[in-house]
This record gives C-alpha cells, sequence and structure tokens, in this order.
C-alpha cells in the first residue's frame, strides 16, 4: 500500500513540474508573440549561385498574402543585408535592414525613446534611420 502511495505521489509530482515548465514556455512564447509566421524564399545554394543574383519575396508578394490570406491580420515586409555605411569621411560595413511600418505590431517592440516609422515615412522619399546607436559627429 505504502509503494502505491508513493508511485502515485511521485506521478503527480512529476505531472506538476511538467505542467509549471509548459506553463513558463506557453508564458515565454506569447511575450514573443507566438502567433508570428515569418515567411521566407530560400532556394538552393546551387539555384542562388546560377543565378548569381537573389531577390527573395517582393512587395508584390506581402501584398497579396495581405488580400489572399484572410487568416492573416498583419503583413510586414522586411529586407537585412550587409553593406558600406559611409557617413562624411568614415566608412564601415554594417547590417541594413529595413521593414514595413506594421514590424512594430508584430514583434511588440518597446522603445526606450523617438517614436515608430509611420507609412508616411515609408511613402516620403527620404530616409528615416533607427538604430540602438547614431553617431553624431561628421
Amino acid at each position: 500500500m505504502l509503494g502505491i502511495v508513493i508511485g502515485v505521489g511521485s506521478v503527480m509530482g512529476r505531472m506538476s513540474l511538467v505542467e509549471g515548465a509548459r506553463a513558463n514556455v506557453v508564458k515565454e512564447f506569447d511575450s514573443l508573440g507566438a502567433s508570428t509566421i515569418f515567411v521566407v524564399y530560400a532556394p538552393e545554394e546551387k539555384t542562388v549561385r546560377k543565378r548569381r543574383t537573389f531577390r527573395g519575396l517582393t512587395l508584390d508578394d506581402a501584398e497579396a498574402i495581405r488580400q489572399g490570406c484572410d487568416l492573416v491580420s498583419t503583413v510586414s515586409p522586411e529586407r537585412s543585408f550587409w553593406d558600406r555605411v559611409v557617413r562624411g569621411n568614415r566608412e564601415q560595413r554594417g547590417k541594413i535592414s529595413g521593414a514595413g511600418a506594421e514590424v512594430h505590431e508584430i514583434v511588440k517592440v518597446q522603445l526606450a525613446e523617438g517614436r515608430l516609422l509611420t507609412r508616411g515615412d515609408i511613402a516620403e522619399p527620404g530616409y528615416a534611420p533607427v538604430s540602438s546607436r547614431l553617431d553624431s559627429t561628421p
């Protein structure tokens, strides 16, 4: 009888630990936006080498997803690449990233200061840099 009580208690204890861990994982995913899906076009490396260019998905593809997928609430195209960054006579290599105005709804970013990009920022000619650090020296 004592063995059964210990066995049942052991199983219940393990179930509590697993359920607690599951709740923590679910909470963590919720905070990261677990309902987010990233759609990426990544052809085989030999295909990229053969074409010598790689454009990936286009703004038209993003619009087709926005218009054609009723269950998708928000779409934000994103593009990142490494290139030279020049300011005045200074130059270095840096990662350049761009995204649609809706990206902040998707990733739930918290700003330390400043404001989010708007559709107007994206539609207007020019640029609106967003950075963790901007150099103010010439």
